[in-house]
């Protein structure tokens, strides 16, 4: 666990190469650190190389969209991982999509907490959830099911995307925090 990491760039870029040699770890923990978007490069760097890990968290990522991209693209190398906690966290939608893009990669993922989702116009958050805070792929498929031929693409809320990502993986729950 490394919480509450106050670093400076450099010092976190050579902890990252160092978690990096860590070939059988099974849970990496950023709770209440704040990474750099210099520092999540590198991260997205190390983590491929993290292939027994099974619990992935991000504390504080208020990273842009490219960053974003950058850091789902190397968790969806994770073949192992199970849960994924992105509490505390503003995904963009830009960084949502490339979530979504790598979930097919994750059989083994289950959970994925999150927090907000940030979009140019709003921001959705736990506190929104009307239908409560668990989507799953397990659930009734009339309740969650999205479909393409009633809502557009460019009518896709932050919500409609969730819902759809419980269904990528069998068994996975999307829950919000």
């Amino acid at each position: 666990m490394l919480d509450d990491i106050g670093f400076d760039d450099e010092c976190q870029k050579h902890l990252f190469h160092a978690v990096g040699k860590l070939k059988y770890l099974k849970e990496l923990v950023f709770r209440l650190s704040k990474i750099t978007q210099t520092d999540a490069v590198t991260l997205a760097e190390v983590l491929p190389s993290l292939q027994l890990l099974e619990k992935l968290v991000f504390g504080n990522i208020e990273f842009d969209d490219e960053c974003q991209k950058h850091l789902f693209h190397a968790v969806g190398k994770l073949k192992y991982l199970k849960e994924l906690d992105l509490k505390r966290s503003k995904i963009t939608l830009a960084g949502l999509d490339a979530l979504t893009d790598v979930l097919p990669t994750l059989p083994n993922l289950r959970w994925i907490w999150f927090s907000k989702i940030k979009s140019d116009e709003t921001e959705t958050s736990s506190d929104q959830e009307s239908e409560g805070n668990e989507t799953s792929s397990d659930e009734e498929s009339e309740e969650n099911e999205t479909s393409s031929d009633e809502e557009s693409e460019e009518n896709e809320t932050p919500k409609s995307k969730l819902k759809a990502l419980a269904h990528l993986v069998p068994g996975l729950k999307v829950l919000w925090y």
